[in-house]
């Protein structure tokens, strides 16, 4: 069968695009999985015929009525998938000695951080304009990426000096506040972008606050729905999606430097076949399509990408999924998440948990309860997530999944122990509405998505990430035609910038059509 298109990789950039291209431009799409489920981290899994986790959606912002990603959902999967408010407040951050419940919408929340730190009334509302400040900075950023040349120095004049956005959060945060309580309630999503504040760009951590300002969603009948309706439109336009189809290489006709087309290892049939198409979208991300897919003898960017993975900070993480016996309502939890932190130094707590290895209390869990969120659930269930380095199990790297000896189970049951043993403080009977349990760790990512060292987001979201004159690799467009980049290394982290990566990319391909335009 002939295509207009190849995608590699069905996680929600490819998804996106491949939805957007069916319907745009009535291009037959072929998308190739390397897993044996579809959708990327959006998949979710079963287990006992009746607990069901997602893996990477836990919650998700800016998709009320009206909203500009609700938009993006609704034109891939045709307005098919439906969401659920999450309660009000949605996050909690709990330590040691107070709690704080993030309210929904901009005003109850900057009113509360003023009530509880009232001697910081100036610096906390001058935050909230901050935000807003580097998000049209990162709007600006994006836009550059696919304008064409002549438009490009007009918008890098709008944007202006990127020394604010690009500065830490640690920085900002040092330089703004007095309250060592208040910077930590300020950074402590700092697990939904991988990076603590000494880290991370201030403008990250704009675009996660922005993000959920009014709340937070969950998709209907779980995350696994956003895959199977944004196929609907790749299907009705001719194309297609293979799972168990690893790429293995992005084929060339090397004296044009155009892909032509891929060559796949069906991981099942345990054969190769190649197709063509005369557009190939990589949402394997710039780390796998650089270094791996493309040959060695062809790229510019190869060793430069080596670099910038190898001096900057991977963050790996272990889930724990729990099936419970009983609703967690009956602890006094309604649905919300709770990240509960045993200090507030985000900075230590990082270092921590890149030495932890089960032997004390991790310094973060981030507890999620998805049967509370989606309400065509059948059981009830939780997820239990903290951080965790390759390193502590590269070890056991070359062992298949499922198959990797009584010391790495070991290992992975003490972690699980001690992460419980936290949420069973915090609610004090969790333990005991435990039926199931199951723990996931870099390895398997690893396994599931080939990233680099089992990391769960793509490129880490260092300020140089954000820097187009040094990260040239973060963009649609690359060095050969007929190649084409979507995903989180194109646009943002997490489910809903990996989707933007989508949007970016359709753009660069399609042109600024009014219709896309509206899903800015």
């Amino acid at each position: 069968m002939k295509y207009d298109v190849i995608v590699i990789g069905s996680g929600i950039g490819g998804l996106c695009i491949a939805s957007l291209l069916a319907q745009e431009a009535k291009k037959k799409v072929l998308i190739l999985e390397r897993h044996w489920q579809l959708g990327g981290f959006t998949h979710t899994f079963k287990r006992k015929r009746k607990y069901e986790w997602d893996v990477g959606v836990h919650y998700i912002g800016g998709v009320g009525e009206g909203e500009q990603l609700r938009r993006v959902y609704d034109k891939i999967t045709l307005g098919k998938l439906k969401w659920q408010k999450m309660p009000n407040p949605y996050d909690v951050f709990d330590y040691p000695d107070m709690s704080f419940a993030v309210p929904d919408g901009a005003k109850p929340f900057m009113e509360k951080l003023v009530s509880t730190f009232p001697q910081e009334e100036k610096a906390i509302r001058k935050y909230f304009k901050d935000l807003k400040r580097a998000m049209k900075w990162y709007q600006l950023n994006e836009a550059i990426k696919g304008a064409p040349l002549p438009f490009k120095p007009f918008l890098k004049l709008m944007q202006g000096s990127s020394q604010f956005a690009l500065q830490t959060l640690h920085q900002y945060l040092d330089n703004h506040f007095q309250d060592v309580k208040l910077k930590a309630i300020l950074a402590s999503q700092w697990g939904d972008y991988g990076l603590p504040p000494k880290l991370v760009p201030f403008v990250m951590h704009a675009i996660l606050v922005l993000h959920y300002i009014n709340g937070a969603y969950y998709p209907v009948g779980g995350a696994a729905k956003i895959a199977e309706y944004a196929l609907d439109p790749i299907h009705k336009a001719g194309g297609e999606a293979l799972t168990n189809a690893e790429v293995k290489e992005i084929l060339f006709d090397e004296k044009k430097k155009r892909a032509v087309g891929v060559r796949v290892y069906h991981t099942r049939k345990k054969e190769e076949e190649k197709f063509y198409a005369p557009l190939i979208i990589s949402n394997a991300g710039a780390y796998i399509t650089y270094t791996q897919l493309i040959p060695n003898n062809m790229h510019p960017w190869q060793q430069a990408i080596l670099d910038f993975v190898q001096r900057n900070p991977t963050t790996g993480h272990i889930s724990v999924y729990l099936g419970l016996k009983d609703s967690p309502e009956k602890l006094g939890i309604q649905g919300e998440n709770h990240w509960i932190y045993q200090q507030y130094n985000h900075n230590e707590a990082f270092e921590k948990q890149k030495r932890w290895t089960g032997d004390t209390p991790p310094a973060v869990v981030y507890a999620s309860f998805p049967s509370l969120k989606n309400p065509e659930a059948e059981a009830h269930t939780a997820e239990l997530i903290t951080f965790a380095t390759w390193e502590t199990f590269e070890k056991w790297k070359d062992l298949p999944w499922r198959k990797r000896g009584s010391d790495y189970e070991t290992l992975k049951e003490k972690m699980t122990k001690q992460m419980v043993q936290v949420v069973d403080r915090k609610f004090p009977g969790f333990s005991k509405l435990i039926d199931y349990q199951e723990t996931s760790t870099p390895l398997s990512t690893h396994t599931m998505t080939a990233h680099y060292k089992g990391t769960i987001y793509g490129l880490p979201a260092v300020p140089e990430r954000f820097d187009l004159s040094k990260s040239p690799w973060c963009a649609p467009k690359t060095p050969f035609k007929g190649l084409y980049l979507t995903g989180t290394d194109v646009a943002g982290l997490g489910v809903s910038g990996a989707l933007m990566g989508g949007v970016e990319t359709a753009i660069a391909l399609l042109g600024p059509r009014p219709s896309l335009l509206r899903l800015l």
